[in-house]
């Protein structure tokens, strides 16, 4: 497996956990479908959140992930949520947000949450 891919699956979980700790419930992690993957779906208060989650090392050049989420990726996010509410109509009651966290990659001390941005875009 390949040590990016590994590094991004711990800051997923790390990211998981983080949430988890301030009431969500994560309902799923690495969702996958037609249109691509969600990093994780949780359940925050009232709202439905769609997270991308972003690892960076210290030096990257793309202010630690951020710019990686460029209208292409917003308009995947977008379908592949539609598609995971279709297949769970039982959350459509819910608000929806797209949330964005940034995490750094640290091998001695474990992720770092550099931001997490609620609502970081809309549907377009």
């Amino acid at each position: 497996m390949h040590s990016n891919h590994v590094s991004g699956l711990l800051a997923e979980q790390f990211v998981a956990q983080h949430l988890e700790a301030l009431g969500a419930t994560v309902l799923a992690q690495r969702w996958r479908c037609a249109a691509g993957e969600i990093d994780l779906v949780v359940r925050l208060e009232e709202y439905l959140c769609f997270v991308e989650v972003k690892a960076r090392g210290r030096v990257n050049l793309d202010s630690n992930g951020l710019e990686a989420i460029n209208w292409r990726k917003r308009q995947r996010l977008c379908r592949a949520a539609n598609l995971f509410l279709l297949k769970n109509p039982h959350l459509n009651g819910l608000g929806c947000r797209f949330d964005v966290a940034l995490v750094r990659k640290n091998s001695r001390s474990g992720p770092q949450l550099l931001a997490y941005l609620s609502g970081a875009f809309v549907e377009e």
